[in-house]
């Protein structure tokens, strides 16, 4: 999802959460990144910078999660969760 920061100060919101996931190998888990562009014109972004603010790796198959999300003054942030599946 992307949200967007209207104002002139850098803010900062809690992402809340929930999922299914499974950790054994070290391949499996889940996480929730920030990406920020480097220019607020998108035809003139040429990178983005990702930050993991969180991190789920435990053997067990549902979790509740919360992370700080901050999102530069007059900026618009990219918000991804990613889990890997766990299947019954």
């Amino acid at each position: 999802m992307f949200v967007k920061n209207t104002t002139s100060s850098d803010i900062t919101r809690t992402l809340n959460f929930v999922g299914t996931s499974y950790w054994s190998s070290g391949y499996e888990g889940a996480g929730a990144f920030v990406g920020t562009p480097d220019n607020t014109n998108k035809s003139r972004i040429s990178k983005i910078t990702w930050e993991n603010v969180y991190q789920y790796t435990s053997s067990s198959r549902g979790f509740a999660a919360l992370g700080n999300v901050e999102i530069p003054a007059r900026k618009t942030v990219a918000v991804l969760l990613y889990t890997s599946s766990y299947l019954i």
